[in-house]
């Protein structure tokens, strides 16, 4: 588990989150990682076999009676309360916040990079394309169509969990957001986000 300072990214995600929604759950299949976050918030073992983490939130969401489903990643430790605050109040079946995207990350492929028409989301890839939008990774989903997507024919590809979706027919709502969402994927990254 990766430091920033005295907290791990992870506790860092939390506090920002739990500023924001009434219940903060963590899902994850590492046992090292379960013994740290139960240590501040209610957490989940999940299955080894989930692809991915919107997998995984249906998994744990199962046991819920929220409506709404806010999955946010553990590599997002800079995410503003705005940000979250936008996320915490979207409506609909399936959205994602989307930012501008830098020129320069158009070519990494850990940028995954987003086609938004009329609000929606068409198309991600890692691959360099053209593009003014990047994912941010924050997903919101109704509990009914996290279980749908579970469902689902898995058809991932490039490894990204929203081809499923769009590959089955169904919207992601692109929800916009004036600030870049910087995601700790690589050492490298962490000089971006401080």
């Amino acid at each position: 588990m990766h430091k920033i300072g005295n907290k791990t990214m992870l506790r860092m995600v939390y506090e920002k989150a739990a500023k924001i929604f009434d219940r903060v759950v963590v899902a994850t299949p590492d046992i090292e990682i379960y013994n740290h976050a139960i240590s501040f918030t209610e957490s989940y073992i999940t299955l080894r076999n989930n692809l991915n983490g919107s997998e995984a939130c249906a998994e744990v969401a199962r046991h819920f009676h929220n409506n709404m489903i806010v999955n946010i990643q553990v590599d997002k430790p800079f995410i503003s309360e705005s940000a979250l605050e936008k996320a915490a109040n979207f409506t609909g079946y399936m959205g994602t916040l989307v930012y501008p995207i830098k020129k320069r990350h158009l070519e990494n492929p850990n940028r995954v990079k987003a086609i938004i028409e009329n609000g929606y989301a068409t198309h991600y890839t890692r691959k360099p394309i053209e593009t003014n939008w990047q994912s941010g990774g924050i997903y919101m989903y109704s509990k009914n169509f996290l279980q749908l997507y579970f469902a689902l024919p898995a058809t991932e590809e490039e490894s990204l969990e929203q081809t499923r979706v769009l590959n089955n027919g169904y919207d992601i709502r692109a929800i916009p957001i004036n600030e870049r969402l910087i995601s700790i994927d690589v050492p490298a990254d962490l000089a971006e986000g401080l």
